[in-house]
């Protein structure tokens, strides 16, 4: 099992306290340290649609330009590797699975 996000923020924080208190091993990528690269968010495409994966919420991508505004799905991969804080988070890989966003319920049915 393998855990994509950022260390602070709330929902990965929340998505960490569950997988410890349930004794649920997983390896964690750091996308600001780590990066993330185009063939993984293709890949993740594949299982989940680009509008879940997108944080268009995120300071991220509201701080983005008009111009710098993805108009198609491979700009939006491409600004997705370039800055990966415009993912939702976290992106959990379980098998060939691929679940965005913490969700207890769903996450009760990992083991």
């Amino acid at each position: 099992m393998k855990i994509y996000g950022i260390p602070n923020c709330d929902s990965m924080q929340k998505a960490f306290k569950y997988l410890a208190t349930h004794d649920v091993s997983f390896e964690f990528h750091n996308y600001r340290t780590d990066g993330i690269t185009k063939k993984t968010i293709e890949k993740w495409l594949k299982k989940v649609p680009l509008d879940v994966l997108l944080n268009k919420k995120s300071s991220t991508y509201k701080a983005l330009m008009p111009d710098q505004i993805p108009q198609n799905e491979e700009d939006t991969v491409a600004l997705m590797v370039s800055k990966p804080t415009v993912m939702k988070r976290p992106v959990l890989e379980v098998g060939t699975k691929v679940i965005v966003g913490f969700d207890e319920a769903v996450y009760q049915k990992l083991k």
